[in-house]
């Protein structure tokens, strides 16, 4: 692995301890496994560009399963949007490629405007917070 390569790693990962378990983890691979390893991590970076499209977001809302309590809400548009948003993050989506498609996925189903990017970024912080 390259300084370079190492030096980025590191600093997205945010600390040395995580960087050692990384280590850990791929210093056994020989280099076949390191290719399969890093064809791997290049087809997840390209996956990761490409936004949520807007038929997605609708599906994905549409599809949102309720809890029982956003059942009750007086709104459970919001909780379908904010699940919905959970969900796409949860499978591996980065919230750069959710929020826009989001937003406008769930503005018409809002009631009122500033509810809908709201709503996206609860689902978001949701997720995140699990990781």
């Amino acid at each position: 692995m390259s300084t370079s390569a190492r030096a980025q790693i590191l600093e997205y990962l945010d600390g040395p301890k995580r960087a050692a378990e990384l280590e850990q983890i791929i210093a056994p691979l020989d280099a076949e496994a390191l290719e399969q390893l890093a064809s791997s991590m290049r087809e997840r970076a390209k996956t990761r560009r490409e936004p949520v499209t807007p038929e997605e977001a609708r599906e994905a809302i549409e599809s949102a399963a309720l809890t029982p309590g956003w059942e009750s809400s007086s709104m459970p548009e919001v909780g379908r949007v904010r699940i919905a948003t959970r969900v796409l993050i949860e499978r591996g989506y980065h919230p750069t490629q959710v929020a826009g498609a989001m937003c406008a996925a769930a503005l018409p189903l809002m009631p009122h405007p500033s509810v809908a990017p709201e709503a996206v970024a609860a689902g978001i912080a949701d997720a995140l917070e699990d990781r």
